[in-house]
């Protein structure tokens, strides 16, 4: 019987061997999802639509905001058809927010949950995600 006497230096590099193969598989794979990913075009999972600055007068309070609807991108089209409804449905749910609960340190966010709601219920809709204040003043009288 032949004995075949391996040293660790060959078995050292049978190893490093398989590790480099390895290593250029992982980068192979890694290449090509790179390259067949850069090809896709990615769509932002949101869309905005900014409206005019709306103020609001009453005899307790004035507000002035600036508004920015956060939708989905499919319904992007569907905010910019109906633009001059939803100004509406956001100034009447404004004019008829509750002064109390505006003074509050929760106020902003009070008052964006009150606009998301009475845009999506005035236009029977889900489509209004969320309503973001990018300017807020608040007056009391």
């Amino acid at each position: 019987m032949l004995r075949v006497r391996q040293s660790g230096n060959s078995l050292l590099a049978i190893l490093v061997g398989m590790l480099a193969v390895m290593i250029a598989i992982a980068a192979g794979i890694t290449f090509a999802w790179y390259y067949l990913e850069s090809d896709k075009k990615h769509v932002p999972p949101i869309a905005y639509a900014s409206f005019d600055p709306i103020v609001v007068r009453s005899s307790g309070f004035a507000i002035k905001t600036t508004i920015v609807l956060q939708t989905a991108p499919e319904e992007a089209a569907w905010v910019q058809g109906n633009k001059a409804a939803l100004a509406v449905a956001l100034q009447t749910a404004l004019a008829g927010a509750d002064i109390e609960r505006v003074k509050t340190p929760e106020g902003v966010a009070y008052v964006q949950g009150l606009l998301r709601d009475a845009a999506n219920k005035a236009l029977q809709t889900r489509s209004v995600q969320e309503v973001l204040l990018t300017d807020y003043v608040l007056q009391l009288n």
